[in-house]
């Protein structure tokens, strides 16, 4: 297998089988990275075609640290769809920024819950409380950074991950509920 930075020097000389090796180096982080957002396969296949492009297009200005692009390609990725997200102008209810919201502490360690159940959870959210949900616990992002992505205040991003748990919560009880 070549190394990344192979790929690089070839890709700089437009070689079309070393492109494709970047392509699939990363596309799947970027698909992913965007299908969270997203929620929707067409449109996280055009992000990510959108991404890999730009980045080949660029690719003497490419990191040379194969961690650090794949940080970036995916940075990219979140930011063109939230651009997306914008497009279809998703709401991000602000709330009173003094508002005290306590996360709640939930037991699920001696409950067997499926991955699978969790993910039709996530999909029942509305897309901005799934938006905020899936940049923090997916992407790792801090509640400064959600709000600086999607121009919301910390507080609004909070409260909507807070409100997302409870919604969470609530659907998975009841399923479980609903199962026995």
């Amino acid at each position: 297998m070549e190394s990344y930075s192979e790929i690089l020097v070839r890709c700089e000389k437009h070689d079309r089988r070393a492109q494709m090796a970047f392509y699939d180096r990363f596309y799947q982080d970027v698909y992913r990275s965007a299908f969270y957002l997203l929620g929707e396969t067409g449109e996280a296949e055009e992000v990510m075609q959108e991404v890999l492009l730009k980045a080949l297009d660029r690719i003497s200005e490419a990191d040379r640290n194969e961690r650090i692009m794949r940080n970036r390609l995916k940075r990219m990725a979140i930011n063109a769809s939230i651009d997306l997200l914008r497009k279809r102008k998703t709401i991000f209810q602000p709330i009173d920024e003094h508002a005290d919201f306590q996360e709640e502490y939930v037991d699920v360690a001696d409950q067997e819950w499926r991955v699978e159940r969790l993910k039709q959870a996530v999909d029942t959210l509305p897309i901005g409380y799934r938006t905020v949900v899936n940049l923090r616990l997916l992407e790792e992002f801090s509640f400064d950074e959600i709000a600086e992505l999607l121009g919301i205040s910390s507080s609004t991003a909070r409260s909507q991950f807070t409100r997302a748990k409870q919604r969470l919560i609530w659907f998975m009880k009841e399923n479980e509920n609903g199962n026995r």
